[in-house]
């Protein structure tokens, strides 16, 4: 195609300017941080010799990191200079930041390490919950920066099924992490032990829940055995924000399972106090029984909420998930193009995961328990149901490795064809799948 000449463009069409950016700095005193809200495109600058980080990850002095629909903050140990170029929704400095606090739980958790590699022990085992939007996958990012900093490979444990930093949402994951987090990507993980629960919420199936912690846990161990580096690193699990009735039972559970030398508990009094009733108090025996070699008694440690971690509402959640599996699908900037497959119907075996309220034990007989395992995959037929589902591979020989088998990774079903019985799929990679069992929960997703 050949270029316009200056005779075709009019004179407003050469005036015209590419709209101006706001621009303006900010000057961070030592141990102060800038908080940025962006809903719109947002760009952030270190500018002079200082130091400056988010969630752990130091930035380069001179680049420029781009943001969209993200609430963050840059943190500073010495001062520093921040250009911020775009129209945030609010930028302001705060000088009460918890980052202090937070820094000594790093130190706390490297003179474990330190002494587990010295008497090839166990490292530290630390478990971070609290309620809803209370910064827990914040602190999680910064302790694990730091701790990959001093060289250590902590394995990270991820069980906030309803936001799937490791992998998709839905899934209950856990890998070991080498290097900070990348600023503007994320946290970057390659080969995570993953189990698919299949739904964003466990009260749809508890029980599949803890049999998936439980599994979890095993090839946590398996891991730390033959690999003395991440056995004496320990590990952090970031846990879901539901901390009430069975949330809280499925908390107690995690901390037993994991063994945890440590729980830190960000900003819930309540919790912090039953927490220790039940992990260090009377009812600490209550099933499952903390085993003889576990460390006692737990470290309980309460930590206040930042000022800068905002509510967010329900349909922001449920945007930051369907871009979670886009960014899976289509990488963190859209510099992926996913492959296009098709598979007939006989060359697969679909299953899904209960999922559903539970009867209750006083709707059954005096005396009777319930006899439909909600553990149990339902093999079923591949139809309508499935369009626009999120689809794990998972690695399994038979049916009966199906419950706790490992994700190999996902497909999107984009199309069903009952007249040539074929589905048509969308897949990170290009390739034969690994397995032909596949596994539908209640997860779906349309892309925009």
């Amino acid at each position: 195609m050949s270029t316009p000449s200056s005779s075709n463009v009019s004179a407003p069409q050469q005036q015209q300017q590419p709209q101006q950016q706001h621009l303006e700095q900010f000057r961070l005193n030592p141990e102060e941080e800038l908080r940025v809200e962006a809903s719109t495109p947002v760009t952030l600058t270190l500018l002079d010799g200082g130091t400056a980080e988010i969630f752990g990850t130091e930035l380069a002095v001179g680049r420029a990191y781009s943001f969209s629909h993200q609430n963050l903050a840059v943190f500073s140990w010495h001062g520093c200079t921040i250009e911020v170029r775009g129209d945030p929704v609010h930028v302001y400095k705060a000088s009460d930041t918890p980052m202090p606090t937070y820094a000594n739980i790093h130190f706390a958790l490297e003179t474990m390490r330190e002494q587990a590699e010295s008497s090839g022990s166990l490292g530290p085992r630390l478990v971070i919950c609290g309620p809803v939007d209370s910064g827990k996958s914040s602190l999680s990012s910064i302790l694990l920066g730091y701790a990959t900093k001093r060289g250590r490979r902590p394995l990270f444990v991820d069980l906030d099924i309803g936001q799937g930093t490791i992998s998709c949402p839905g899934v209950l994951a856990a890998s070991v992490v080498d290097q900070p987090a990348d600023v503007e990507d994320g946290l970057r993980v390659s080969a995570p032990l993953a189990y698919y629960f299949g739904h964003v919420s466990p009260t749809e199936n508890p029980r599949r829940f803890r049999g998936l912690v439980e599994k979890l846990v095993a090839g946590i161990e398996a891991r730390m055995a033959h690999d003395p580096v991440v056995r004496c690193s320990g590990l952090i699990c970031n846990t879901m924000g539901w901390v009430d009735d069975l949330g809280y039972e499925l908390l107690v559970h995690t901390c037993k399972s994991l063994q945890a030398t440590s729980v830190v508990v960000i900003d819930h009094d309540r919790l912090y106090t039953d927490l220790d009733r039940h992990l260090n108090g009377p009812l600490a025996a209550d099933p499952p029984p903390q085993p003889a070699s576990a460390p006692s008694p737990v470290a309980l440690i309460k930590v206040p909420k930042s000022g800068g971690v905002v509510s967010r509402p329900t349909a922001f959640r449920r945007s930051a998930r369907f871009s979670r599996i886009r960014t899976y699908f289509h990488g963190p900037r859209d510099t992926y193009s996913p492959a296009r497959g098709n598979l007939k119907f006989d060359e697969i075996r679909l299953f899904r995961i209960w999922g559903g309220k539970e009867a209750p034990r006083s709707a059954l007989p005096l005396g009777a328990a319930p006899t439909f395992d909600t553990t149990r995959l339902l093999e079923v037929g591949p139809g309508p149901d499935c369009l626009n589902s999120l689809v794990a591979v998972v690695y399994a020989r038979s049916e009966e490795d199906l419950p706790t088998a490992n994700v190999a990774g996902f497909l999107h079903i984009v199309q069903v064809d009952l007249t040539t019985k074929t589905l048509a799929y969308l897949s990170p990679m290009a390739g034969p799948l690994p397995s032909k069992f596949l596994i539908m929960g209640s997860l779906k997703w349309i892309e925009q």
